[in-house]
């Protein structure tokens, strides 16, 4: 008897575990064609009915003006869920929009944000999309920066899902449909975006022109 409810443990542990890794598991097509499995990908869990309504305030982005942008209302900090449609009028900018995503949970996003504020302080335009909805971390990354003058803007949770590099890549694929083309999902791994002038351009992690890869003075 005893082995009998052992075995039958064993395989409900079996299907659990077969269960949490196909649901679990997030298929990617690289630029080449070639498929790649990541199990388990990292995701925003936070629940849109944990906002802080005290300190945080969701504005949609036709409701924020172009230009100089406010910050807050009544001391709430402005939340604008933005997606990639929105972002398309930038293209047409005759300057050029930086679009960092940012992973407020990921430790090296720290000195991404302090290269990205130098670019800012150098007259940039930069835009930071958190790829998670913790706002306070968002606000105790961003707070400290230029990047406090803005809104905090995150991908429309709704439209691209919880997993992060997803969100990334359908974010930029709606940007730039020609872009999707000529990456594929690899554009998990861009850098930031540049938009302005006519035209948009992703920046790869190992391309040569990417600024962040580059020291920044402590």
């Amino acid at each position: 008897m005893l082995n009998t409810v052992t075995l039958a443990n064993i395989q409900k542990i079996l299907v659990s575990a077969l269960a949490l890794l196909i649901g679990g598991c997030q298929v990617y097509v690289s630029a080449d064609g070639s498929k790649h499995r990541q199990f388990l990908p990292a995701k925003d869990n936070t629940r849109a009915t944990s906002l802080d309504t005290a300190c945080f305030i969701r504005r949609p982005p036709w409701e924020v003006a172009h230009g100089i942008l406010p910050t807050d209302v009544q001391g709430r900090r402005i939340i604008v869920p933005v997606t990639g449609a929105d972002m398309k009028t930038l293209a047409n900018d005759t300057t050029e929009h930086y679009l960092y995503f940012a992973n407020p949970g990921c430790p090296a996003t720290a000195l991404d944000i302090r290269i990205m504020d130098s670019l800012a302080q150098a007259g940039k335009r930069v835009l930071v999309l958190s790829l998670r909805k913790n706002y306070a971390t968002i606000d105790s990354l961003l707070k400290k920066t230029s990047f406090a003058g803005q809104p905090y803007y995150v991908p429309e949770h709704s439209r691209y899902g919880n997993v992060l590099l997803v969100k990334q890549i359908r974010f930029i694929k709606e940007l730039c449909e020609s872009c999707y083309t000529q990456y594929r999902d690899d554009l998990a791994l861009a850098s930031y975006v540049v938009a302005g002038k006519g035209t948009v351009r992703v920046v790869m992690h190992n391309d040569a022109d990417n600024l962040l890869s580059r020291p920044v003075s402590p």
